[in-house]
């Protein structure tokens, strides 16, 4: 059966990025939020001592800004509808702030859907391809596999296994699993523009330590750049995996695609 368009598109995209600690980023929250409010995309927020959050767009988007590090969520919605509304949103803070940026962290998870099978066959039949008959053997009935890789130089963790429809909100909001961001579970997205599919194989990666080029002024050309070929790259990895543990096809799709 053929693929279904952007199979292996991102649902949620996120980025983080690391930069030094300076005492004026505490200064700089309230004329961020003031930004955003004069812009009127601010949604809602949230600011304490160590941190300052705010949902942007309709709830799509969660900005966190933080003396350390500033987080960008995108939601689902987000990245369907709003998606340069909410990077022009993180350029604006960077032109805020102007940090002197470390690295960065490269964050999305995918469902690529399942059909025609249930979520209990879905499951048995990837156990199987993973360890054989020993899942039956030993009652295995579910799994979450976190793997570790590294690909073009970049280091990543990987989370993934099967899931239900109803498993789907907890997933995308980080509440379950063991890849999250430095804040810990982000916003319970609201899916009701996306069809959700019964049974899905799901995938959260996480691509760590990108470092800023050598050139001394921020190009934030370049960050964004960067997220979308972190996020191809993601797309790739995705369907690798896809291709192994569901389809049990190995690459082959993946070389076809060049």
């Amino acid at each position: 059966m053929p693929m279904p368009e952007n199979f292996t598109a991102p649902w949620t995209r996120g980025i983080v990025v690391n930069y030094r600690p300076e005492l004026r980023f505490y200064e700089m929250k309230t004329a961020l939020l003031r930004a955003f409010d004069d812009a009127q995309i601010l949604h809602a927020f949230q600011v304490s001592e160590e941190r300052t959050s705010a949902l942007l767009g309709d709830s799509h988007g969660e900005l966190v800004v933080t003396p350390n590090f500033l987080l960008l969520n995108v939601g689902p919605s987000g990245v369907e509808d709003e998606w340069e509304l909410l990077l022009s949103a993180l350029q604006d803070a960077m032109d805020t702030l102007q940090p002197t940026v470390v690295d960065l962290t490269f964050l999305s998870q995918h469902l690529l859907p399942m059909l025609e099978t249930d979520y209990d066959s879905a499951r048995h039949e990837a156990l199987r391809r993973l360890l054989g008959e020993w899942p039956n053997t030993h009652g295995l009935t579910d799994f979450a596999l976190l793997v570790d890789g590294a690909h073009d130089g970049h280091s990543y963790q990987a989370e993934f296994g099967v899931l239900d429809a109803a498993s789907v909100p907890d997933r995308l909001g980080r509440l379950v699993g063991r890849i999250n961001t430095p804040t810990g579970p982000g916003p319970i997205w609201n899916l009701k523009k996306q069809s959700v599919p019964p049974v899905a194989f799901f995938i959260d990666i996480s691509w760590s330590g990108w470092p800023m080029p050598d050139e001394p002024a921020m190009d934030f050309g370049w960050i964004s750049d960067t997220w979308d070929a972190s996020a191809h790259t993601a797309e790739g990895l995705a369907l690798a995996l896809y291709n192994q543990v569901i389809r049990g096809t190995g690459n082959d799709d993946v070389k076809a695609m060049g």
